[in-house]
């Protein structure tokens, strides 16, 4: 601070340090709600002094609809990431909150491939284990030695190297639909009968159906609102790519999760239309829709303080305002005939803070390949994220698109402190 001619230093403390810096003792008393790192005990309930803090933030009268539009939920009510040690044997995850609905793995050992699975599939087939790889063709893998089971903070794993290896790290992504295994929807909205499992709070939706002999075909997914975003992969029958359709690559272009992550452009397979707030339009190709195949579809639409997916053009020191701190996004270039799928998380940073924001390493979704840990190329802000210019995969190229699924972590309206 500066008073006349003279500069004063002044140390603030909102409950952060009781040291004010190191400068005194610390003293560890905290507010009435027992929170805080107070010199002075302001714990007596006649003391009006609280922390500046996220918990004390949550009693306010306006939190509800400070926090975001889904009734005060923060977002890991909904999303979350989670990293744990395999054993080898049973091993209960806990610490999700929530008992998912899609689970994404990733080991950071051995090339282990992106596997996921989801509780629609669970529910109509009765075999929990059911898996798919992000990062290869082949049809949905049973896997009774995977996940067990879905919890209620979490999951159970058994000894599959996909998700449980003695001794390696993983990667794990929980999303929250409508709790398919105590229930799922038949939904008639399409040409095609679909079952579904959404989140309207968050606008997402698992949805299996099967294939038909009709050229084109439609699916009602369940969500209030149009998708932003689907992804679609054929479970039965023979290898077929993953088909990804997202909002800036328009409806003649599709992508998928290849090691090339190619687009595919004049490309039918959505019949040039948009999906509209009950359906998605498909043709019956194989790796769409073919009679008597069995298919997966994903389906977000973008949630402020929850979730984006959206565009961004390269440039050097690219930053990109989410409206939240993000806890998982997933980019790729589409302007350039070599491109991937890379992906950072919330529990994939170094620890190294640049102006308070941690770095974050990144791994590559299109491939086995482990966490590059030699690389920290993307900044993690309360309100986005930044692109270094060091960054890989043609993500920062002038004038070169690319795309993001991102989902968040907590709403910017509190700092990173919090």
């Amino acid at each position: 601070a500066v008073s006349g001619r003279y500069t004063h230093d002044i140390i603030a403390n909102f409950g952060q340090d009781s040291s004010f810096g190191g400068e005194l003792t610390r003293q560890g008393y905290t507010d009435k709600n027992g929170q805080g790192d107070f010199y002075y005990d302001y714990s007596s309930h006649d003391r009006n002094v609280q922390a500046l803090c996220h918990k004390n933030l949550q009693q306010l009268d306006f939190w509800d609809v400070a926090t975001d539009v889904r009734n005060g939920d923060p977002p890991t009510k909904h999303f979350k990431s989670v990293w744990y040690y395999g054993n080898g044997s049973y091993n209960q995850i806990n610490g999700v909150g929530f008992k998912p609905d899609f689970l994404w793995i990733k080991g950071d050992a051995n090339s282990r491939d992106h596997t996921i699975w989801n509780t629609v599939r669970a529910s109509t087939t009765g075999d929990n284990g059911r898996n798919v790889r992000i990062n290869a063709t082949d049809d949905e893998i049973l896997g009774s030695a995977s996940i067990q089971s879905f919890n209620t903070n979490g999951f159970t794993t058994h000894n599959a190297n996909v998700a449980n290896a003695n001794g390696t790290t993983y990667h794990s992504y929980s999303w929250k639909a409508g709790d398919a295994l105590s229930g799922t929807d038949t939904n008639t909205d399409g040409s095609v009968q679909s079952t579904v499992s959404t989140n309207q709070k968050t606008q997402f939706s698992i949805i299996n159906y099967s294939g038909t002999t009709d050229t084109n075909f439609t699916i009602g997914h369940g969500l209030e609102e149009a998708p932003h975003t689907f992804w679609v992969k054929r479970l039965t029958g023979g290898n077929r790519e993953w088909r990804i359709w997202h909002r800036n690559l328009g409806n003649t272009s599709t992508t998928h999760f290849g090691q090339t992550g190619s687009i595919t452009t004049n490309f039918s397979g959505f019949q040039n239309t948009n999906p509209n707030d009950s359906l998605i339009y498909l043709t019956n190709s194989a790796e769409l829709g073919e009679n008597g195949r069995d298919y997966l579809c994903l389906a977000w639409t973008s949630v402020p303080g929850f979730s984006e997916f959206n565009r961004y053009e390269g440039n050097q020191n690219e930053f990109v305002y989410l409206g939240f701190k993000p806890a998982l996004l997933i980019m790729t270039n589409i302007d350039t005939s070599v491109r991937g799928f890379y992906m950072w998380s919330n529990i994939q940073g170094d620890n190294a803070a640049v102006n308070g924001n941690l770095q974050h390493y990144r791994l590559h979704s299109t491939t086995g390949n482990d966490l590059d840990g030699s690389v920290d190329d993307i900044e993690f802000y309360s309100n986005g994220f930044k692109v270094k210019d060091t960054i890989a995969g043609n993500l920062n190229n002038t004038l070169q698109t690319n795309i993001f699924w991102a989902w968040a972590e907590m709403p910017s309206i509190f700092s990173n402190a919090f």
